[in-house]
């Protein structure tokens, strides 16, 4: 089984917390939560990240590196039945929560040839999404300068799925060969891996239905980058 479901396990265990309390704790599903608990191969995900990943560690006590990666503090252990009075309740993610900044989710709207683009608020699952305010300084990014945008089609399938939300950097619009970015192509925003071939830059997608998803060249004024994907938030499991 991989490691940070067995981390896991012992951290909700060490709560002293059922799979169904847990679940509803966490606000997901009872079979949600087996998932979590269980393998790969055996039907299980492969991993939790975001709004979710956020809420588990919260409900839970831990680090979400000690949970993903092994790193940091072991969870206590639960506190005996005589002193279960000094247990605090769960607490709910608040936007006033120093330990996050909540980025707005917004649609795109761009024109061909245009640099600049507009937004417009795009209210799914929430307004904003949640980034742990650590990270946000680990990376140096400018909260003021991210923005949350929903996946459209399928084009970027398996790095992302319709309907995963990912996080923008309007200030990193640099092109580096293999990284993710947003750009608006004849008029239309799209989410694409940017490749260097042959002295020239390319719009590639991840799905490896290259018949229907061919790459196209990124060149002037019809190829305008808008923001690199420094984060996303998964649906699909």
């Amino acid at each position: 089984m991989e490691e940070w479901k067995l981390r896991l396990k012992q951290a909700r265990e060490a709560k002293g917390l059922s799979k169904s309390d847990f679940a509803k704790a966490v606000r997901i599903s009872a079979p949600t939560a087996t998932d979590w608990e269980k393998s790969v191969a055996d039907g299980g995900i492969k991993e939790i990240s975001g709004v979710r990943l956020a809420k588990a560690c919260e409900v839970l006590g831990v680090d979400s590196a000690w949970l993903l990666h092994g790193k940091g503090a072991t969870p206590a252990p639960a506190p005996s039945p005589d002193r279960i009075e000094e247990i605090k309740p769960v607490r709910g993610l608040h936007e006033s929560d120093p330990a996050f900044v909540h980025i707005p989710k917004v649609r795109l709207l761009v024109s061909a040839g245009v640099s600049g683009f507009g937004v417009e608020p795009e209210a799914y699952d929430g307004a904003t999404a949640p980034v742990p305010a650590d990270w946000l300084r680990r990376r140096q990014l400018r909260p003021d300068r991210l923005i949350a945008i929903r996946v459209r089609g399928q084009s970027m399938e398996p790095t992302f799925y319709q309907g995963d939300t990912v996080i923008i950097n309007q200030d990193d619009a640099t092109p580096v060969d293999g990284a993710v970015f947003v750009v608006n192509y004849e008029g239309e925003d799209v989410i694409k891996r940017l490749v260097r071939d042959a002295g020239s830059w390319w719009l590639v997608s991840d799905n490896p239905n290259q018949q229907n998803y061919s790459r196209k060249l990124c060149k002037g004024a019809e190829c305008i980058i808008l923001g690199r994907v420094v984060r996303s938030e998964r649906e699909h499991y």
